[in-house]
């Protein structure tokens, strides 16, 4: 049975070694010292990630100078990746985009929690990427880019999920198998992460099942980043 879900697109994924280190203000909160009375400010981080299987953890090196986007609003990250930007106060469903030399794109839902951060955001090496492509044998197309999801249930990964996509990928959907770059084609593993690559630009409707118990849940509208990557942080299985 299909059940609509709150997909939580905060990728904390990056809830990292040592994120407890910086301020999390929500939207609505005025930032300490913005000097402007009344300016709404929203503090994150990007977690530089070596392994799509552990998003949890972050690099120690890397993460300064990184751009990140939202809506008209620009910042940078500070040398550990934290960033201040200015909160959207018009819109729904916007993302934050990161960008950064020698990383790939990373979009992600503005507004999601996971491991009980707010607003941090992974970035992965293109280096690593590119390993990921190569040891699947694919080659990606122009209009197109990936997506990364983590499956739960009561807060744990889930494996045994199969997926699927609409529009289709080139290939895949993979999942995760016992290296950074050993993805397979069965369902999830230990870590309950499933890979879209080559998926068309537009909204995309994708579909988890968990044959164990029949349980699926469909993702409805993600937005796909040309040539970059879109996190779903936590896919909610009943």
């Amino acid at each position: 049975m299909k059940r609509p879900i709150l997909v939580l697109l905060a990728c904390a994924l990056g809830s990292c070694t040592d994120n407890n280190n910086f301020p999390v203000i929500g939207s609505g909160s005025s930032f300490p010292g913005s000097g402007s009375a009344g300016v709404s400010m929203t503090t994150g981080r990007v977690c530089v990630v070596t392994d799509l299987l552990s998003l949890e953890t972050c690099a120690t090196t890397g993460a300064a100078n990184i751009t990140v986007n939202l809506g008209s609003a620009t910042a940078t990250t500070t040398s550990d990746g934290t960033f201040f930007i200015t909160t959207p106060t018009t819109g729904v469903n916007q993302m934050i985009t990161v960008t950064g030399p020698g990383l790939v794109t990373s979009a992600q839902l503005f507004g999601g929690t996971n491991f009980g951060v707010v607003n941090t955001i992974p970035a992965l090496s293109a280096v690593l990427f590119e390993q990921m492509l190569q040891s699947q044998g694919i080659g990606l197309l122009p209009g197109s880019g990936s997506v990364v999801a983590t499956v739960l249930r009561r807060g744990q990964p889930v494996s045994g999920v199969t997926a699927t996509s609409m529009p289709t990928t080139v290939s895949g959907p993979f999942f995760d198998g016992m290296t950074p770059t050993a993805f397979t084609l069965n369902g999830t593993g230990a870590r309950g992460v499933v890979w879209f690559p080559g998926v068309p630009l537009g909204p995309v409707s994708l579909t988890f099942s968990d044959l164990a118990t029949s349980g699926e849940t469909t993702v409805d509208g993600v937005q796909v980043v040309n040539g970059g990557i879109t996190f779903l942080d936590s896919v909610v299985l009943p």
